[in-house]
């Protein structure tokens, strides 16, 4: 008769304990990159917090039913303009004098090239239906496009959309607003240096009449 042999471990299976969520730590991601990063979290975050307002979701539910994809390039322009406009202000390198026309040059490019976008992207929706339709009668022998025409057709039309916000917001907007913001941020300086001017001058009055 065979004496069964006993393990020497000893198993002791303990209830699984529910995992307690962390607290958001701040994220490292290398030198030089990690304030930035986390920067552009910390904002994301609020942009989170923000979508879950029911008045932003039903907004959000009337953009979705056309040009979806051109509404998140502009959300994702947003993001990374604003994440500049943060990391700009909180430099400590950059003299004071000059952030005021870093952080105007940055709202106004955006602030146009988002303009310019809409405009151009819905202007260029005739093209694209012109496109899908020779596309569609270039592949009618085709079985397997004619099964997922609906994705190809999306593809064009997100392609057209991609174009067209990569070209404003990285070469049409920066050319044509900067210039314009220089003046701006100089003709602010320059009412700002007079109003300094101005109470010097009343401070030296009354100093006088003294």
């Amino acid at each position: 008769m065979i004496t069964p042999v006993q393990s020497p471990i000893n198993v002791n299976v303990k209830a699984a304990q529910p995992i307690k969520p962390q607290a958001a730590k701040t994220v490292s991601f290398g030198k030089g990159y990690s304030e930035v990063i986390n920067d552009a979290l910390h904002l994301s975050g609020g942009f989170e917090k923000l979508s879950k307002a029911k008045p932003l979701q039903k907004f959000a539910q009337f953009l979705s039913t056309k040009n979806a994809f051109t509404h998140l390039l502009v959300m994702d322009s947003a993001l990374i303009s604003s994440t500049y406009m943060l990391r700009t202000a909180k430099n400590k390198k950059i003299p004071k004098d000059q952030k005021p026309a870093m952080l105007i040059n940055d709202a106004l490019v955006w602030g146009f090239s988002t303009t310019c976008t809409y405009l151009l992207d819905n202007k260029l929706n005739n093209l694209a239906e012109k496109t899908i339709d020779r596309f569609v009668k270039a592949n009618k022998g085709s079985t397997h496009v004619m099964e997922h025409l609906d994705d190809y057709v999306k593809g064009i039309k997100n392609i057209k959309s991609l174009v067209v916000a990569g070209f404003i917001y990285r070469y049409v907007g920066p050319v044509i607003m900067t210039p314009i913001a220089n003046k701006i941020s100089k003709k602010v300086k320059e009412m700002k240096q007079a109003k300094d001017n101005e109470q010097v001058n009343t401070q030296s009055t009354n100093i006088k009449k003294a």
